[in-house]
């Protein structure tokens, strides 16, 4: 019905103090924030009561006149409404169960006991909600009695039937939920317990195959073809717990098929998967064959390897009759013999000793020497690249074959300097000045005061004395006669070797055509000499004896030096030119001499 406009109020009355009475002073509810929520801002006008009844205008005037019942206050029914309204709002719209179709997405024993955990709080939650249902009731008596219209009346009851409908469908689905709870949490402990039986089994066989990997990994080493025997026994007693772990892995494999049945797609509890104990299986296999196979390479490598140190125990006897046999041909072609300076007999005896010796230095000897080591060579270096030191079959090494060729070696180059310097001394004359002066050149060049000279000490000296030998001569000169001397075994040369290397070399050099190449440097390469040349470079005493043996030149005004050089020698005298021109001036001082004279064996 329609409400007559409101009349100009008086000041504001303040509504009764609900607030003072004990209720209101204790601490808000649920209830209390929802009506404090949704409660709308107070009117001057209540429509409410004039729905109830039809006396709104009593109300304001009884209001203006301040003669208001506390029964009947249209401030006490709509409290008592609104508290209505809140009241079947927390019941009518409480936080539904989670449905049935969440427990599919649990995976464990911890997640479902979560969720039952959520239910009983829920639950609680619901409880608590239900213990509003006595005093909605009495609120709903009392909106009655405050008059509220007939239809009101009915919707507010039929929505109390309606609360009471849905409470109960809650706890119907509530007792479903949580049956189904714990039936997926027995689903979870057998799923725990074979997750867990599982992880044991895996863990296990894990742990033997990577042992078993280890140990048949492990590098080995066999030094005889019996080691590699018992090898290959302890092996085969490896296949019985090979087969017997692969079994248990086939097991495993079933077991994991019924887990995938169960749903069972994660396993916390487990360090490895099934593909992973298969692969470490199929390793542990390989290990295992790669191993026989080895074990059966290193026992026929043993045997090979035992096969070569008898052929190098056969070839060092070759090596060694070989030695001897040198030694004792050495002993028939140069016995211990002294060649005496005024004994032509004992000169010639060192000359053909001496030629005999030679032919043991020769290039071809040297490389028979050398062959007797390459076959023993070669079967050393097949033993050493195995690893293989020792030999049971001799006590020949390669060192010490090495060591009885290079002996071999030393002896011939020692018999070939020792008649060599017996015939220099035989043959060559050498005067006190000249022996005053080699050993004037080994004390100045003797560094250190040992009475040796090493191989940098040599070449000074001989440099020092005038001779200039290429860097090979020198080394051969050297090497020929040099001994290991100290505690470093430093190779060097005593004073009578040096004085014998010396004198070959006065020996070398006093030949036909050193003698016509000094001349030659004198003349600045011309074939003839001027008296004014010999005074240049000689002693006015021997000038006189020089220029009376020397002939003159045909043609021109110098002496002729040839027929003088091959007479010294006693050579034929060198041929001239047709035209008996002289040699061109722009020749080397010293002009190659592709077939060179050979010197004189006793010089001159």
């Amino acid at each position: 019905p329609k409400a007559e406009p409101p009349k100009a109020e008086p000041p504001k009355a303040e509504p009764p103090k609900l607030e003072s009475k004990p209720e209101t002073k204790r601490k808000p509810s649920f209830i209390d924030h929802l009506v404090s929520a949704i409660a709308p801002k107070p009117k001057p006008a209540t429509p409410v009561a004039e729905e109830a009844d039809g006396s709104g205008a009593k109300e304001e005037e009884a209001d203006a006149n301040g003669e208001v019942a506390a029964e009947a206050s249209p401030s006490k029914a709509q409290r008592a409404l609104l508290d209505m309204h809140s009241l079947a709002h927390a019941t009518d719209t409480p936080r539904p169960p989670p449905r049935p179709a969440d427990i599919d997405r649990v995976d464990s024993v911890s997640a479902v006991t979560a969720k039952i955990n959520m239910f009983s709080a829920y639950t609680e939650e619901l409880s608590g909600r239900k213990g509003v249902l006595p005093e909605l009731q009495k609120l709903l008596e009392r909106i009655i009695e405050a008059g509220c219209p007939p239809m009101r009346q009915f919707s507010l009851t039929n929505r109390m039937g309606v609360i009471d409908k849905r409470l109960n469908s809650i706890d119907a689905k509530g007792d479903e939920y949580l049956a189904a709870l714990n039936d997926e949490l027995a689903r979870q402990n057998k799923m725990d317990e074979m997750r867990l039986s599982f992880a044991k089994r895996a863990e296990a066989i894990n742990r033997w195959m990577e042992e078993s990997i280890d140990t048949l990994t492990e590098v080995f080493a066999l030094d005889s073809i019996s080691e590699a025997e018992a090898s290959l026994a302890e092996l085969r007693e490896f296949g019985a717990p090979l087969a017997e772990n692969e079994a248990e892995l086939s097991a495993i494999e079933a077991f994991h098929a019924e887990m995938l049945e169960m749903g069972i797609l994660k396993n916390q509890y487990a360090r490895f998967s099934l593909e992973g104990l298969q692969q470490t299986m199929v390793q542990c296999r390989k290990a295992y064959e790669d191993r026989q196979a080895d074990l059966q390479a290193a026992l026929a490598t043993q045997k090979a390897i035992d096969a070569l140190k008898r052929d190098f125990a056969a070839a060092a006897d070759e090596v060694l009759d070989f030695v001897a046999r040198q030694k004792q041909s050495l002993e028939e072609v140069a016995p211990a013999t002294p060649i005496l300076p005024d004994d032509s007999a004992s000169i010639a005896k060192g000359k053909q000793m001496l030629t005999a010796l030679e032919s043991h230095m020769s290039s071809k000897a040297r490389e028979t020497r050398a062959a007797q080591l390459r076959t023993v060579s070669s079967i050393s270096d097949k033993l050493l690249e195995s690893a293989e030191l020792d030999n049971p079959y001799t006590r020949q090494t390669m060192t010490s074959l090495e060591t009885y060729i290079s002996q071999l070696e030393k002896v011939i180059r020692d018999k070939h300097s020792f008649i060599e310097a017996q015939l220099a001394r035989a043959q060559v004359a050498i005067s006190q000045e000249q022996y005053d002066e080699i050993t004037k050149a080994f004390g100045h060049f003797d560094k250190h005061t040992n009475g040796q000279l090493n191989r940098l000490e040599f070449s000074g000296a001989l440099k020092g004395m005038g001779f200039e030998l290429s860097e090979q001569e020198e080394e051969e000169a050297f090497t020929k006669s040099a001994k290991p001397n100290g505690a470093d075994a430093e190779l060097s040369i005593a004073l009578d070797d040096f004085v014998t290397i010396v004198l070959q070399q006065y020996k070398e050099g006093d030949t036909q055509e050193a003698l016509l190449t000094a001349f030659r440097t004198v003349t600045d390469g011309k074939d003839f000499v001027t008296v004014e040349q010999v005074k240049q470079y000689m002693p006015e005493a021997e000038v006189s004896y020089l220029v009376s043996r020397l002939t003159l030149h045909d043609g021109d005004h110098g002496l002729d030096f040839a027929p003088f050089a091959a007479n010294v020698y006693g050579q034929p005298t060198p041929a001239v030119p047709a035209d008996g021109a002289a040699a061109p001036a722009e020749k080397d001082d010293a002009p190659a001499e592709d077939d060179a004279a050979a010197p004189a064996e006793d010089g001159a």
